[in-house]
């Protein structure tokens, strides 16, 4: 594999600026990147909100964020703490409102990424959860 043949994701373009004429060779290589940096950070600030107990800030902010795997489990997450807290108010239904989000959230997240341990895990707990609400049949 050489740069500028193709098999990298790079082409060459004949004399086109860029070291050794060699340009990405398609600009969705960089938006994706974009994107990617931007998920990257709204996962941190989603980490630290979640870290500080702020699950209200956590779920607005997600809730904004496009819909990636990690955004989703994510937001999952979020949605079985506020329904704990919920549930310490004595609010049943909107305990189980919220832990049914936070089920379909991360069943979304599983079907866009299958190989992420976070989707897996908060499928798990949620799973848990649910069949409190609806049973194991």
């Amino acid at each position: 594999m050489l740069a500028g043949d193709g098999s990298d994701g790079w082409a060459a373009v004949g004399g086109a600026a860029g070291p050794g004429g060699i340009q990405p060779a398609s600009c969705d290589l960089i938006a994706d990147s974009s994107a990617l940096q931007g998920i990257g950070q709204i996962s941190r600030r989603a980490d630290s909100l979640y870290d500080e107990q702020s699950y209200s800030d956590a779920y607005a902010l997600l809730d904004a964020a496009p819909r990636t795997a990690d955004t989703l489990w994510r937001k999952a997450r979020v949605c079985k703490e506020l329904g704990d807290a919920a549930k310490a108010s004595g609010q049943k239904q909107r305990e189980k409102e919220l832990v049914l989000e936070g089920f379909q959230l991360a069943e979304a997240a599983l079907e866009l990424d299958d190989s992420n341990f976070g989707c897996h895990k908060w499928y798990a707990i949620l799973t848990s959860l649910v069949s409190e609400f609806e049973g194991t049949k």
